[in-house]
């Protein structure tokens, strides 16, 4: 069974961003799938060797800033409170980011799902930031 964690870090809403837009697309790999919103291109993609992925979109916004990384591993063997733990504190650990406050886990919804979630909020390169783990 897949873990996937859905790291989200928004800033803002981009209402009136100029110029043209990397199109819709759909992501698909390892059994995973989804749409990649209209000015949202691809920045990162690493292969685990094949036990895992991690695939980031980063908006083209003028006005403001975020972005989408969506990990999986392709084994239950950590677990998935293991796996959230992990992820939190090389959110903690990054060098790029300067404070980070992560929330506690509980038990949430995700796309009509059981999951664990975590919000928590940054500030990376003088700006804040509010974002959410999910597992």
């Amino acid at each position: 069974m897949k873990k996937i964690l859905f790291v989200l870090l928004v800033s803002g809403l981009c209402f009136a961003c100029g110029g043209t837009k990397s199109p819709a697309t759909e992501f698909e790999r390892d059994g995973v799938s989804f749409t990649v919103p209209e000015g949202w291109p691809m920045s990162t993609e690493n292969d685990y060797d094949g036990k895992g992925y991690t695939v980031s979109f980063a908006t083209e916004a003028r006005t403001e800033d975020g972005i989408i990384t969506v990990t999986w591993l392709n084994s239950d063997e950590l677990g998935a409170e293991r796996f959230m733990e992990i992820m939190a504190k090389t959110l903690q650990a990054s060098d790029r980011i300067e404070s980070i406050e992560v929330d506690e886990p509980e038990q949430t919804l995700f796309n009509g799902m059981d999951a664990i979630g975590r919000d928590y909020t940054a500030h990376i390169g003088g700006h804040d930031y509010v974002g959410s783990l999910y597992t």
